[in-house]
C-alpha cells in the first residue's frame, strides 16, 4: 500500500502555518507596541488601529478555522476504532464540537475587535467550544494506544487554557499561551499520526485490536 502523509498532519500544519505567516505579517505593520502583557492576539486584527495589518491577520484567523475544520473532520477521523463504540461516539462530540469551534474562530475574524460587541460574543463562543472539542478528543484518543500520554496531558492543558481565559479578566498573555498549547497540541497529534501512518501502512490495526479483545474475553 502506497504511504500517503496523513490529514491529521497536513491540515495541523498549516493550520500553524497560516496563523503564524499572517500574525507575524501583521505584527510588521502593527504601529504600536504588542505585549502579551497588554494586548490580546486580536489586536492584530484591529482595523482601527491596524488598518494596514489587520486585513493579513484576520485572512490568517479565517484560514486558521478551515483547516481546524478539516483537522477535527477528517484528521481526528484516522484515529477512530472500528470496535470500539464508545471511542467513535466520544470522537464524533469531538468533531461536531471542533466544527463549531471553527465556524466561532471565522465569526471573530469577520468580525475584528474593533466591533467588540460581536467580536467579544465570537470570542467567548470559540473559548467554550474549544474547551469542549478538545477535551473529547483527549477522552476518544486516549482508547488509542499509539497516542503517547504526553498528548493527551497535553490536550487537557488545550482544552483547560481556554476556559481560564473566560474566567480571569484581561489574562493577555493567557490568551498567548493558549494560542500556542492549542497549536502545539493539533501539530503534535498531526505529527504522531504522520509517524504512525508511516510505520503501520500495511497493518490492519483494528483487526488486530479486534483478535486481541476476542482472545481475552475467552
Amino acid at each position: 500500500m502506497k504511504f500517503r502523509v496523513p490529514i491529521c498532519f497536513t491540515s495541523a500544519a498549516l493550520c500553524a502555518v497560516t496563523y503564524g505567516t499572517s500574525s507575524i505579517v501583521a505584527y510588521t505593520k502593527y504601529p504600536q507596541p504588542l505585549s502579551p502583557l497588554h494586548n490580546w492576539f486580536s489586536d492584530l486584527g484591529n482595523q482601527t488601529i491596524n488598518p494596514q495589518g489587520a486585513i493579513f491577520y484576520n485572512i490568517g484567523v479565517i484560514s486558521c478555522a478551515l483547516f481546524l475544520a478539516i483537522w477535527f473532520i477528517g484528521g481526528l477521523s484516522q484515529w477512530r476504532l472500528k470496535h470500539q463504540t464508545i471511542q467513535q461516539r466520544l470522537l464524533l462530540i469531538s468533531q461536531v464540537g471542533g466544527v463549531l469551534t471553527a465556524f466561532a474562530l471565522m465569526m471573530s475574524a469577520l468580525y475584528p475587535i474593533n466591533h467588540l460587541k460581536e467580536h467579544a460574543f465570537w470570542s467567548d463562543i470559540n473559548f467554550i467550544l474549544f474547551g469542549i472539542s478538545f477535551a473529547f478528543s483527549v477522552a476518544a484518543l486516549r482508547y488509542h494506544p499509539h497516542i503517547p500520554k504526553v498528548l493527551l496531558y497535553l490536550g487537557v492543558l488545550a482544552s483547560s487554557l481556554p476556559t481560564m481565559v473566560l474566567f480571569i479578566n484581561n489574562a493577555y498573555w493567557l490568551e498567548w499561551v493558549a494560542v500556542g498549547i492549542f497549536i502545539i497540541y493539533i501539530l503534535a497529534i498531526g505529527i504522531t499520526a504522520y509517524f504512525f501512518a508511516m510505520h503501520w501502512t500495511n497493518f490492519d490495526y483494528d483487526k488486530f485490536l479486534f483478535k486481541m479483545q476476542k482472545e481475552q474475553s475467552g
